[in-house]
């Protein structure tokens, strides 16, 4: 997510309390068992005062323990799954709970007309959340679950889960899905000439989707956290810098990406000591924080309040469908 734009604005004014941010790159290539095996190094051995991550929400439950037994702050930019709600007092996001986004899209799509659903799944921790909530919210409103398919992380053929799900004639299907495998499942339910309309979630938001699956992807139907205007300074500034830095429109969790940066610099900045516990205590105290991804606010288990809308993929772009959370 680059978070070096962040690092670099924050330092070009003097870092914080006069020093400089130093930031320590790791990869947890979001596998749980690599994010912990990192995040001790990052603890033990680099002594950092928190952790920026990590972004997968099976990575971030897994590390959870390490956080709040080393009393260190864990902040995530990407982390979705609602378990991570009671994972303990140092973790904390600014990406929205799936709950929240399943609970919008069941709304949606019901209120769209569509009673019959298939739930097509990637099987960790964001995609069983996720298929949960939706399902729940489905059934209590009167709509029907036809099916639900899995498939594990790292996956390239889906043709069986795919053809068993098309078998059932679904009016919609719920994908849920990284960005990784999200453009070779549509190319493959286009090929099989799946006729449902596909529903996802934000990490449906990624150029590689545009790229990889081009106009198999038109109509697609997801849920994403609303943004500030993009006439707002600090949204207009971000997206400015950020093409001017690295050549490339901002991407998926880029936005939430910087804000962590800068509320977590914030957090550390009011801290009355260096260490792990103040910066959890004045982390917990930031209310109202206008960002680049929306003002939002850090509820009393380090969740983000944002409001949720619908977009869609429209002659190759995203598109709003609907900009207020009005469903």
């Amino acid at each position: 997510f680059r978070s070096e734009l962040a690092v670099s604005e924050i330092n070009a004014k003097g870092g914080i309390k006069g020093d400089k941010i130093k930031v320590i790159f790791e990869d947890s290539q979001l596998q749980p068992k690599v994010a912990v095996s990192v995040f001790q190094k990052l603890v033990s051995v680099d002594k950092v005062l928190a952790v920026l991550g990590p972004l997968a929400s099976s990575c971030a439950m897994a590390t959870a323990p390490l956080a709040n037994q080393n009393k260190i702050v864990s902040f995530s930019p990407g982390a979705s799954t609602p378990k991570l709600t009671d994972a303990g007092p140092y973790i904390f996001r600014d990406w929205q709970s799936d709950a929240l986004e399943a609970v919008v899209m069941a709304k949606y799509a019901l209120k769209r007309g569509w009673t019959k659903f298939a739930v097509f799944y990637v099987n960790n921790d964001f995609g069983i959340a996720l298929k949960d909530y939706f399902i729940k919210n489905i059934e209590e409103k009167g709509g029907t679950i036809l099916v639900t398919e899995s498939f594990e992380q790292g996956q390239t053929n889906f043709n069986s889960q795919i053809t068993k799900i098309k078998n059932v004639k679904p009016e919609a299907i719920y994908l849920l899905s990284y960005p990784q495998q999200t453009p070779n499942i549509i190319n493959q339910m286009k090929a099989l000439d799946v006729k449902a309309q596909i529903l996802g979630v934000a990490a449906m938001e990624d150029p590689s989707l545009l790229k990889v699956a081009g106009k198999n992807a038109e109509g697609i139907l997801y849920t994403i956290a609303i943004p500030p205007s993009g006439n707002k300074p600090i949204r207009k500034n971000f997206i400015e810098n950020y093409q001017k830095r690295f050549g490339e429109k901002p991407g998926l969790i880029s936005d939430t990406g910087y804000d962590a940066v800068y509320i977590l610099a914030k957090a550390i900045e009011n801290s009355k000591k260096l260490n792990g516990e103040s910066i959890q205590k004045s982390l917990s105290k930031i209310k109202h924080y206008d960002g680049a991804s929306g003002r939002m606010t850090f509820d009393k288990n380090g969740d983000v309040i944002k409001p949720i809308g619908i977009k869609t993929i429209k002659d190759e772009k995203f598109v709003w469908v609907v900009k207020k959370q009005e469903i």
